[in-house]
């Protein structure tokens, strides 16, 4: 077997804990040997383009599925909410703060 495709099988071993346990207990085989028989044909008829071609199919995957699959999951989407909160509160304050005229009105209001 060629180390391009052990190397695959390898990755996606791993990136298979991407998906919610729920889901990866019920389907990770089925998954796993869907994908070794995906890496398979793509090498025998297409080399290493079609390795790529898997690997964007698998890449896609994660992003519509599993990605939406752990965002049903209450702790990942309290987690994302705080995230992207917090993000924007600080873009928000490092935007007043560079400018110094907005700076002193804030420190003022909060008593800082």
């Amino acid at each position: 077997m060629h180390p391009a495709i052990e190397t695959s099988q390898r990755a996606y071993s791993w990136l298979i804990y991407l998906y919610p346990g729920d889901f990866r207990r019920e389907f990770a085989g089925e998954m796993q040997r869907a994908f070794e028989d995906d890496l398979r044909d793509a090498w025998q008829y297409r080399r290493f383009t079609g390795l790529a071609e898997t690997w964007l199919t698998v890449l896609y995957e994660l992003l519509t599925v599993a990605l939406l699959l752990q965002l049903r999951s209450n702790l990942v989407v309290a987690t994302v909410v705080s995230l992207v909160s917090t993000t924007l509160l600080y873009t928000a304050l490092g935007h007043a703060f560079a400018d110094k005229s907005h700076a002193h009105i804030i420190l003022h209001h909060w008593r800082l």
